[in-house]
């Protein structure tokens, strides 16, 4: 999580919520959520109250980024390995956003490749129906 001193990952509460809602849009039976490390225990706590408003349908937070920014060169690598094993089995990992970031270079993707808000309307719908 962000701000963690061992973990350095950077992700925010409002990336853990969209990584949350997405894996439980595309999962038609139960989910379980693991609570593993966390050195800092305000963001252990702001990230894990992410994980579970998106288990329950709640806003969707937006992600601050300018559209315009590129995407760190690791973070491109690690998901298009992601990409890479998880569309052999997920139906969902063939989207304009995950091909664009199979294409691309290293220094090439930016935040608008990712087509954040298309997704966001897509997290409001499911998270809708999961509230009901």
């Amino acid at each position: 999580a962000k701000g963690d001193p061992l973990g350095e990952m950077l992700l925010s509460p409002a990336g853990f919520y969209h990584m949350t809602a997405r894996t439980a849009a595309n999962i038609q039976s139960r989910m379980t959520v693991v609570l593993e490390g966390g050195y800092n225990h305000t963001n252990v706590a702001k990230c894990s109250e992410a994980v579970v408003s998106a288990l329950l349908g709640d806003s969707v937070p937006l992600i601050k980024a300018n559209l315009e920014d590129s995407v760190n060169p690791h973070t491109i690598k690690a998901l298009k390995k992601v990409i890479r094993v998880q569309r052999k089995h997920w139906n969902c990992f063939d989207t304009t956003a995950h091909r664009a970031c199979l294409a691309t270079g290293a220094h090439q993707l930016r935040v608008s490749d990712l087509q954040l808000a298309k997704h966001t309307s897509l997290l409001k719908k499911h998270a809708l129906q999961r509230s009901q």
